[in-house]
């Protein structure tokens, strides 16, 4: 009986080191990769100020996936949130972007661009930066 714990004993350390070592490759082997850029991009038009978001960000329901951070034990993990938004295409702009005010989202915010049609986040949901 006491060799058999002394055999789990042995088992459950192998495996603890095991994990310490390769964690970081299981978390990134089960966690999707994103390609993401930086809303900064703005267009001035009156008094109202646009961030332009490209239209291949959007989903097909009009939404854009906004990701937020947050300092892990050893590397910075980033969170996947949903977000509608209520867009404008600007006659005198290219056709390439939509307009979004800056009460909607925040220049400087992280989002996923190119956005596929397969693509569904669950809110809250960790990603991985390309």
């Amino acid at each position: 009986m006491r060799r058999l714990s002394y055999v789990f004993a042995a088992l459950l350390l192998l495996l603890l080191i095991l994990l310490t070592i390769s964690g970081g490759r299981i978390y990134e082997w089960i966690t999707p990769d994103v390609e993401a850029i930086r809303l900064n991009r703005c267009y001035n038009k009156g008094d109202e100020r646009y961030i332009m978001i490209p239209k291949s960000a959007l989903t097909d329901d009009g939404s854009v996936y906004v990701i937020a951070s947050e300092q892990g034990f050893s590397k910075q993990l980033y969170y996947v949130h949903k977000k509608t938004l209520n867009y404008i295409e600007l006659p005198e702009a290219d056709g390439a972007f939509v307009y979004v005010t800056t009460k909607e989202i925040a220049s400087g915010s992280m989002i996923i661009n190119p956005v596929d049609s397969e693509m569904h986040f669950e809110d809250g949901e960790k990603v991985i930066i390309k």
